[in-house]
């Protein structure tokens, strides 16, 4: 038990009351990841913050009491426990192999193809090999980078178009379902968190937990991970942007 302590904020992601993030024009997206950067890194600097979570709820059952386009960020003063066990496994990994678990990964993805729905200059965007959820993605930077805060404005814009395309595949394969998105990031001075590697990762909302998963903490996924990548590339139309 602590305390209850931090910071929740609200950004309101375009004046249009009907528009989708996965539609925006490029110069909206292009101020709505400014967004994320600027406060994930002001919030950051707080007396007492542990983490900034930056994330976004679409639809009734992923947790949105909003209709207005909006994204969440909230800073606490712990590391959520999911993260802490993350990191520490990849300190534990670096310690004993000298590499990046994730660059190892990305790099295994790639070479391999089946998982990867698209790769640009500075992401790539896959369905995990062990995805806990159907049609489930992460974008991760190619480059090394430890925290979210030290992405460049150049890969922040490339960022922004690959989550529109990355979220409208979702609305193009499922019929726009609800989902969550969330950037994973655990701050740290890079240059003593060789280990860390910040992530995006979409959950759909697709399937409900059953008493195994309560009982086991361990989920179970009803679809291929292969499969799903398949069909979001399948449906990589790119949508004609709104604009007012």
């Amino acid at each position: 038990a602590a305390p209850g302590f931090g910071h929740h904020e609200v950004i309101i992601e375009t004046g249009r009351h009907d528009a989708a993030l996965a539609t925006l024009a490029d110069a909206d997206l292009d101020a709505v990841v400014r967004a994320y950067r600027h406060r994930y890194t002001a919030l950051m600097t707080q007396p007492g913050v542990k983490a900034v979570l930056v994330f976004r709820n679409h639809g009734g059952r992923a947790g949105a009491s909003l209709l207005h386009p909006h994204s969440q960020v909230m800073a606490i003063g712990m590391t959520p426990p999911r993260l802490a066990e993350a990191a520490a496994w990849a300190r534990a990994q670096f310690a004993s192999e000298g590499r990046c678990v994730t660059c190892d990964e990305i790099a295994r993805e790639l070479a391999d193809g089946k998982r990867i729905v698209e790769a640009t200059d500075h992401f790539v965007a896959l369905v995990p090999y062990a995805a806990a959820n159907p049609f489930e993605q992460v974008i991760l930077p190619r480059r090394h980078h430890a925290a979210f805060a030290e992405t460049d404005d150049a890969a922040l814009a490339e960022l922004g178009r690959l989550l529109r395309r990355s979220l409208h595949r979702l609305r193009t394969a499922l019929d726009d379902p609800p989902y969550n998105f969330v950037i994973e990031s655990v701050e740290a001075d890079p240059a003593d968190a060789p280990f860390l590697h910040w992530g995006l990762r979409i959950v759909p909302i697709l399937v409900r937990p059953g008493g195994f998963e309560l009982g086991s903490g361990l989920p179970i996924n009803p679809s291929l991970p292969e499969d799903d990548a398949a069909a979001l590339r399948a449906a990589a139309d790119t949508p004609r942007a709104e604009t007012p």
